[in-house]
């Protein structure tokens, strides 16, 4: 196994980027794994320096939407590969969802098993989300008080039988338990009736599907008190839905808002996805929502395909977008300052303490990022825990890694 990676003690000459400013001059200092002022570094000896001089510093970035397969289909991927390419790509801490692993993470028992996989494995912090579905709802607090950090639920088929969608009452039922437990319900919002076909792309599942689940979401939220995360929305209109809810918050993917050539570059044309695609006009009003900061964070939503995806029943869906967002998001906006404002808002989302920026006493994940001549950008260094994992686009060693969810239910 891979060794520990060194401790960093410094960065010099790199200009520290923090939500919507530029917060320090050219120095960063690091003491036990955690942001630190100079005065209480006095006197410190030992540990890694860099200098980075015309580079950008900013907080790690937080994917809140991978899938990793693992337990039960490390050969599609497994959590050591999965972090190891989003920590190459500057993701520190990434949010695993419950389905694709066999069994799905639903009862306590997958929980703490998929807590201590990441454990053992990741190159990433993490955190763990546990499947609502019908039937298992009572299981929902004891997954959270084994480590959840919230939950997760479909308003469509999934693509797993032993992962079912939300009708009615169980949504309720759901939202309920999630209110009364005191986290957050992530929601997948296709509304199966409005399918027109059973067509994956755009014309079998129409705008409309999105935004009548939203809708029904919203409502139901805001009636009950719960919290809500709509995932890897696909269009303007249900963008602004969710804006305009005090309990409601929201992501894309960089597929679904990209230019032409952003998706090119980063391999992310022509993918098969749900909700699907939409429409250039529509990719590009998302795109200004995006940059105008409509959103809470722009995850991955990183889906392996099995080995022999041909064999397999069906078209498989799923983006392979593991450490491609913060980079998008830099190529695509050249802004250090958006991708450190929607860093910020992903680990409030789900209640990240000490994660998401640079501030004393916050945890050291921060990535060194440079703009190179032709106007691209490409990572250098990420640091997790105070530890240098990756030194000149290369992985050195291990991170310890933790939990991003630590509060007490």
């Amino acid at each position: 196994m891979m060794e520990l990676g060194p401790m960093v003690q410094a960065v010099r000459g790199a200009t520290i980027v923090a939500p919507r400013r530029t917060r320090w001059g050219d120095a960063l200092r690091v003491h036990n794994g955690q942001f630190a002022r100079w005065d209480q570094c006095e006197g410190q000896d030992g540990g890694v320096v860099l200098n980075r001089d015309g580079m950008f510093v900013l907080p790690g970035f937080i994917d809140l939407h991978v899938h990793f397969d693992e337990p039960g289909r490390t050969d599609w991927e497994g959590v050591e590969n999965g972090s190891l390419k989003s920590v190459l790509g500057g993701v520190t801490t990434v949010v695993d969802m419950p389905i694709d692993s066999d069994p799905p993470t639903i009862a306590a028992r997958d929980v703490a098993e998929k807590c201590e996989i990441f454990l053992a494995k990741s190159f990433s912090n993490f955190a763990v989300l546990a499947g609502a579905v019908p039937g298992r709802l009572a299981e929902m607090r004891e997954a959270a008080l084994a480590g959840a950090a919230g939950f997760k639920g479909f308003l469509c088929d999934s693509g797993w039988d032993d992962f079912p969608p939300l009708d009615g009452e169980s949504l309720q039922e759901a939202l309920l338990n999630a209110s009364r437990i005191g986290l957050r319900l992530a929601l997948h919002a296709e509304d199966q009736s409005q399918f027109v076909s059973d067509q994956i792309g755009d014309l079998g599942r129409p705008v409309s599907s999105e935004v009548s689940a939203v809708s029904t979401i919203l409502t139901l939220a805001g009636e009950l008190g719960a919290k809500v995360h709509l995932v890897h929305l696909s269009t303007p209109e249900a963008v602004r839905m969710v804006n305009n809810s005090p309990l409601a918050t929201s992501e894309t993917c960089p597929h679904y808002f990209s230019s032409d050539e952003v998706l090119v570059r980063f391999e992310l044309n022509d993918v098969v996805v749900s909700p699907p695609v939409r429409s250039s006009s529509l990719r590009n009003e998302l795109r200004e929502l995006v940059q105008n900061g409509w959103l809470d964070a722009v995850g991955s939503d990183h889906s392996p395909g099995p080995p022999n995806s041909d064999s397999f029943s069906g078209q498989w869906r799923g983006a392979q977008g593991a450490g491609k967002t913060m980079l998008a998001l830099l190529d695509e906006f050249d802004s250090p300052e958006l991708v450190a404002d929607y860093t910020a808002s992903a680990a409030s989302v789900y209640g990240f303490t000490g994660s998401g920026e640079i501030s004393v006493g916050g945890q050291a994940d921060f990535v060194v990022a440079e703009r190179s001549d032709n106007g691209l950008w490409r990572i250098v260094d990420v640091v997790v825990g105070g530890r240098l994992v990756v030194k000149d686009s290369t992985v050195i060693g291990r991170p310890v890694v933790r939990n991003a969810f630590s509060r007490t239910i």
